[in-house]
């Protein structure tokens, strides 16, 4: 599960999250790794590795 400010989300391999596209490739205890589509200098779309590192809950 991943909480991002008051949202909850169940989050699974394969799966999409945040705001550039970014596919879900490994979920591990401290972090979830992405590849997101992000456009570069010239226009083209390029895929774009993410690794979102996860907090502890303090309640």
């Amino acid at each position: 599960m991943l909480k991002a400010g008051n949202l909850l989300y169940r989050a699974h391999v394969g799966e999409y999250a945040g705001q550039h596209f970014g596919k879900i490739v490994k979920i591990t205890e401290s972090e979830v790794d992405l590849r997101e589509l992000v456009q570069d200098a010239t226009g083209d779309w390029v895929e774009h590795p993410a690794t979102l590192q996860l907090q502890e809950s303090t309640q």
